[in-house]
């Protein structure tokens, strides 16, 4: 099936990218878009999500534009509340990553109404995430750390285990640049 093998690819070049191999996570993303195109639209989305996610960390801002544009016709073919969300918390990261954090903010807040509209935890926790860590750039560490106090909470309760990594690494380090090394420590 199409949309399984497609799944498989994105769930493979997801973990592939946690484990450090960046040069074959793309690799097999880049398969999983080419492979979900008879898939549902949620498929092709989550594929090309995946992917963008993965590569901008490899890539100049003018380099993302090509990735930006397929998730914005996916997310505006789609027209659901998961699919924008996904779109807007695309561009936030985007936006944080080249400086201009009152844009990324603007996207997180779109982003966090359009994923309060459907019950995807792992939307959620993404977009606590990408707050949070925004929140840390800004210095405004106690609203760090409400923000990833809620990603955690949220991520034990789905399982989601690898957002409760992301979200202890962010508590470590709004515990790490509160002053608090041993409570950082115990994070990591």
């Amino acid at each position: 099936e199409p949309e399984a093998f497609a799944k498989v690819l994105i769930l493979r070049g997801m973990a592939q990218f946690d484990a450090g191999r960046a040069v074959e996570a793309i690799a097999t993303l880049e398969g999983a878009v080419e492979a979900s195109a008879k898939s549902t639209l949620r498929i092709q989305f989550d594929a090309a999500f995946a992917l963008f996610v993965r590569a901008t960390y490899f890539q100049s801002p003018e380099e993302t534009i090509p990735g930006l544009t397929r998730l914005r016709q996916l997310a505006a073919r789609a027209g659901d509340a998961y699919a924008l969300g996904g779109l807007h918390l695309a561009v936030a990261r985007i936006e944080g990553l080249r400086g201009h954090c009152i844009d990324a903010h603007r996207h997180v807040e779109i982003a966090r109404h359009l994923s309060a509209q459907q019950t995807s935890d792992a939307l959620g926790c993404s977009v606590d995430l990408v707050e949070s860590s925004l929140e840390l750039v800004a210095g405004n560490l106690a609203r760090s750390r409400l923000v990833v106090g809620d990603c955690l909470r949220r991520a034990e309760l789905a399982s989601l285990s690898r957002f409760k990594v992301g979200a202890l690494s962010n508590f470590g380090l709004v515990s790490l640049f509160s002053g608090n090394v041993m409570l950082a420590r115990r994070s990591f």
